[in-house]
């Protein structure tokens, strides 16, 4: 906040707006948060004109997708990195109506059921809206990339202004609705409801319910790619080195089944059939992939070898992404390191 200084429209609107920031509290709700941060247009000033209900979702989601994938690299090994961690609740938003007049504010929430609160007074000393209950504060956290919160926001934001035009757009939303559930804190929601959601995801994205062809088209976004093997190790789940081999498998109705198809695809496919067998069968299967190809030769590479739904978000993550590449962002996919990289050598003056 501090540095907006300079940039308020009207000395009463960024008076009343300090004394409203100042009211909220930290999940502690004994601390109040010093400096908050603060989002306005690019090159604009704070005129309390709110962004528009597709610019809000847009934002919203940009958000979500882009702290989310900031997060720490998972190790199973480590009780401690859950610290570190941001879920969907960090990136809530609400939005609030500042009354001039009455230096007052209201708000409306819920959605089946929607409620407007209103006739809260700025300066009463109480926090007006209290931090989510599934609300973690991290400690540490990454900052977001600059390049992925531009271009999910710009693809969400198209899609939402004009459907249709840009189907890779449209995906892209629907994946990141889908996969902004999947990682609420709630605990209500469970794994085997998370693995849903993901599923539905990467149906968005590639736009089939078949696991087969699901399957493959990922594979086929990967190894469109213009990538080798030592860039894609810091970055990529999936490997250029992946070839296609004999896998047989037992479907969820015990039929055996027999293809020439690649890691990732055995594990989608795998993937697949545990979420079929949580919706058509009700029940709940093992969800750690290691255990469910323990019967098969040794040739799947340990990376996929974890719980289905950090392998299923990391994937679905990196396939957003590739598929981001293809609106414009064409290195989204990489490093920041290797994009800054990138763009120093190009800018040299080799001669």
């Amino acid at each position: 906040m501090r540095s907006f200084e300079d940039r308020w429209t009207d000395s009463r609107f960024k008076s009343q707006a300090e004394i409203f920031l100042s009211e909220f509290t930290m999940p502690s709700g004994n601390e109040p948060i010093e400096n908050p941060a603060l989002l306005c247009r690019k090159g604009g000033q704070l005129d309390g004109v709110k962004p528009t209900e597709k610019e809000f979702k847009a934002l919203q989601l940009s958000l979500a997708f882009g702290f989310i994938d900031a997060n720490p690299a998972r190790r199973q090994d480590d009780q401690q990195g859950a610290w570190h961690v941001v879920t969907t609740e960090n990136m809530e938003l609400h939005l609030w109506q500042i009354s001039l007049e009455r230096a007052g504010v209201s708000t409306n929430t819920g959605y089946l059921v929607n409620v407007r609160t209103s006739g809260f007074t700025l300066g009463n000393q109480k926090p007006f809206l209290p931090p989510p209950l599934d609300l973690h504060m991290p400690s540490g956290a990454p900052s977001p990339d600059s390049l992925i919160l531009t271009g999910i926001y710009e693809a969400v934001l198209h899609s939402l202004c004009s459907p249709g035009s840009r189907p890779d757009a449209d995906r892209i939303r629907i994946a990141i609705e889908w996969f902004a559930k999947a990682w609420c804190n709630t605990a209500t929601v469970h794994f085997p409801e998370r693995l849903v959601f993901l599923k539905t995801a990467f149906e968005a994205v590639a736009g089939t319910n078949n696991a087969y062809k699901c399957a493959n088209k990922l594979r086929q976004m990967f190894e469109n790619l213009e990538i080798t093997t030592e860039s894609a190790s810091d970055v990529l789940l999936w490997s250029p080195e992946e070839t296609p081999i004999k896998y047989a498998w037992k479907d969820r109705r015990g039929r055996s089944r027999c293809r020439q198809i690649t890691d990732l695809e055995a594990w989608f496919i795998a993937f697949s059939d545990v979420r079929n067998t949580i919706i058509h069968e009700g029940r709940v299967p093992d969800l750690d992939y290691s255990s469910s190809v323990s019967d098969q030769p040794i040739t799947s590479r340990s990376v996929y070898h974890d719980h289905l739904f950090f392998t299923a978000e990391r994937l679905l993550r990196e396939t957003i992404k590739v598929l981001l590449s293809h609106l414009g962002y064409s290195d989204v996919w990489r490093s920041s390191l290797w994009r800054c990289i990138a763009e120093i050598v190009e800018d040299a003056d080799i001669g």
